[in-house]
């Protein structure tokens, strides 16, 4: 994969992965080394569990150097992952 490339992008609906989730099964699916990797979201990802896991442990686990997040979520049971993913080390860009 080239420097500055796309490495997946997904979203089935609500009740199944959530975007985040989907995107890093895709890149792991597809030998995709995640570490150091940005990952651009459009909606702050989940740090609860529910339905599906935390979305935040995911990207920590991947080894996301960056998240750049588009909107905050306006979920308060939701809410909370930029923090999360901050106190985990990694850089958060929002708006």
């Amino acid at each position: 994969w080239e420097e500055h490339s796309l490495l997946a992008q997904a979203h089935a609906g609500a009740g199944t992965a959530h975007a985040e989730a989907a995107s890093l099964d895709f890149a792991q699916a597809n030998g995709v080394d995640t570490r150091g990797a940005t990952m651009v979201v459009t909606l702050e990802p989940c740090s609860h569990t529910g339905r599906t896991g935390p979305c935040t442990q995911r990207i920590i686990d991947a080894g996301i150097a960056h998240t750049v997040i588009a909107t905050a979520d306006p979920n308060p049971a939701a809410r909370g992952g930029a923090d999360v993913l901050r106190a985990a080390g990694i850089a958060v860009t929002t708006g």
